[in-house]
């Protein structure tokens, strides 16, 4: 944004190699934020998760052994992935329910 601004007062982009370079830097600023976008869901997706394991982990009726904690665990971890390798979380329908409908479109459902 910085750049484009003096480019324009000093008249710089008036030349034919300006136009050709305004279109890549459009697409890459489109690109850096749509990254910056989904790493914040995948962030919040991340946290949400943790949380639900940390408090099926500390609940007495459950405790770390518990399946539900553990599959809580396990979607944690995959969370973690997403960003560097794709994909989604699996999470079973009855914990589906239980998270955010922001965070669900990282989620896929299992044992349907």
């Amino acid at each position: 944004l910085i750049l484009g601004l003096y480019a324009m007062k000093n008249r710089l982009s008036q030349g034919r190699i300006w136009s050709s370079i305004r279109n890549i830097w459009l697409e890459t600023v489109q690109d850096l934020l749509c990254k910056e976008h989904r790493a914040n869901e995948i962030d919040v997706l991340a946290k949400s998760l943790y949380r639900k394991w940390d408090d099926s982990a500390k609940d007495e009726a459950k405790g770390p052994r518990d399946e539900e904690t553990i599959l809580w665990g396990r979607a944690y971890k995959q969370s973690l992935e997403i960003e560097k390798h794709g994909g989604k979380v699996d999470l079973p329908l009855e914990l589906h329910y239980q998270i955010s409908l922001q965070n669900r479109k990282h989620v896929n459902v299992t044992g349907v």
